[in-house]
């Protein structure tokens, strides 16, 4: 039992997996102790902890890792003591930050593509792995050493400070993408433990848990359309896109519970990842609500530095499509990921040009909209809102819907040849009297969509309350609250939970 712990590379090494959870607690009584008496040999203490994370992840990040932190921390250093030539080390730290991640997924594609399509080739670039989570500490490093040069972050930070940021194991695999703005000053203050932050982070823990275990459900009958479409009939087809809608909603902000949980747990706060997302009436709104992290790190250093929307109409949708492009590409090599970028990047050039014709209410907050609709919580806001206008909220949410449910067909699909298998069968092959059977057959399938579904229209303050609710119980009903959830991961999901989908970004 021992060497199988101690082996490194476990694709089930997962937040909220019990293996980690027995480690997770044995690391936090002496985080919790070194915390209080001794934080120079924390803050050594943590980054030892997060190598271990990325060795059980993965054997190629626990190499890579140290090696980015210690050349990142170093150049950027030398960034800030410049006063010549700050350009070229810019243009160095980043190149050299960006280089594992552009040789571990484009290394094999361009090789093929250049025609070294060999069975040699084939099983070296195999052989590599891409290291877990590499898309997500890249972009940290990256915004680091960007704010560094721009003179936005001005605290000296230490190797120590630098390697508990870049290398923190609840963001390490999957985000959220935290600016060194946000984490390292929490780090030079002392931890602050308060039962609010601890049971506010349990509470979020037993959420990620639940969603997880959802979106596990919810795959086993996505999978199977997905990889054969042409096997099942088009209402099948089109409810396995809703499925998958919801699926990976479910999944990756279960992944950002997790982790903004356990550093809550810690007494570190991090960013919220999403905001729901597919409450938006627009797809500009749904970047602002969906992976915030990742949406905002690619306006702040794509988007704004090719000129944002400060250079005429023309360049602006240049813009847009130059940054969802690189959305894609983050996501993976492939012409889908490109296709889902394009996708998104042209939906979001459409709505800057004809958002004014079609919305005939852009001035509107998203709340005042919605609740004029009669969504959400609280009275109206604006009696004198017309019931043309309530129904126009209805219509764009039910619109950017269902742009995005056509989104991720792109986005999940193997091929385009699946994708359009599932396009075409919808449209061919589609039958509304198999709802009642369907239902029959996946009571609990539909349940879970339709619960989440309507999750959606949940107001924040109604979540807020939820939270302070379990933060008040007492001790006893707290643990049968987390024996609750653990029974309804073991029902929903089974022994163990299969790996985020994010993690292999």
């Amino acid at each position: 039992m021992i060497s199988s712990f101690l082996q490194g590379g476990d694709a089930h090494w997962l937040l909220g997996t019990p293996m980690f959870m027995l480690c997770f607690v044995a690391f936090y009584v002496g985080y919790v102790f070194l915390s209080e008496t001794r934080r120079y040999a924390m803050m050594s203490y943590v980054p030892a902890f997060n190598l271990f994370f990325a060795y059980k992840a993965s054997l190629s990040l626990a190499i890579l890792l140290p090696i980015v932190t210690v050349v990142s921390w170093t150049l950027t250093r030398f960034l800030s003591r410049s006063v010549r030539h700050r350009h070229l080390w810019l243009v160095a730290t980043v190149g050299l930050e960006l280089l594992p991640l552009l040789w571990f997924k484009f290394s094999a594609p361009l090789a093929i593509l250049c025609g070294f399509d060999s069975a040699t080739w084939r099983v070296a670039a195999a052989g590599w792995g891409i290291p877990v989570g590499i898309g997500f500490f890249t972009l940290q490093a990256v915004s680091y050493t960007v704010d560094v040069w721009r003179g936005t972050f001005r605290l000296r930070t230490d190797l120590c400070e630098y390697a508990f940021y870049l290398t923190f194991f609840p963001l390490l695999l999957a985000g959220p993408i935290t600016r060194a703005g946000v984490l390292i000053p929490q780090l030079k203050q002392r931890v602050g433990w308060d039962k609010e932050w601890i049971y506010g982070g349990l509470f979020l823990l037993l959420l990620g848990l639940v969603k997880k275990a959802a979106a596990n459900y919810l795959a086993v009958f996505n999978d199977w359309v997905f990889d054969t479409p042409a096997a099942f009939s088009g209402f099948e087809n089109l409810v396995a896109v809703l499925g998958y809608t919801i699926q990976i909603f479910l999944d990756f902000s279960a992944y950002s519970d997790l982790s903004i949980g356990l550093a809550a747990m810690m007494g570190l706060k991090l960013p919220d990842n999403f905001e729901n997302p597919y409450r938006s009436r627009s797809l500009t709104e749904f970047w602002h609500r969906w992976h915030i992290s990742l949406s905002s790190w690619l306006r702040d250093y794509v988007y704004i530095p090719l000129g944002g929307n400060r250079r005429g109409k023309l360049r602006t949708c240049l813009n847009c499509l130059l940054t969802m492009w690189v959305a894609g590409l983050w996501h993976g090599v492939s012409w889908m990921f490109f296709a889902w970028g394009t996708l998104h990047g042209v939906g979001l050039i459409v709505q800057k040009l004809f958002s004014h014709s079609l919305n005939g209410h852009s001035t509107l907050s998203r709340k005042t909209a919605w609740r004029s609709a009669g969504v959400g919580q609280g009275r109206t806001e604006s009696p004198a809102l017309s019931r043309k206008t309530a129904w126009r909220s209805v219509v764009a949410w039910l619109l950017t819907f269902l742009f995005l449910m056509c989104s991720w067909v792109l986005f999940r699909a193997p091929a385009a040849d699946s994708a359009w298998a599932m396009v075409k069968q919808v449209f061919t092959a589609f039958d509304f009297s198999m709802l009642l059977p369907f239902v029959t057959a996946r009571p609990l399938w539909v349940l879970l969509c339709v619960g989440s579904l309507l999750s959606v229209f949940v107001g924040h303050a109604s979540f807020v309350r939820l939270k302070s609710r379990f933060i008040r119980l007492p001790w006893w009903a707290k643990l049968l609250c987390g024996l609750l959830v653990w029974q309804c991961v073991q029902q929903l999901g089974g022994n163990d939970l299969s790996p985020f989908i994010y993690m292999q970004f």
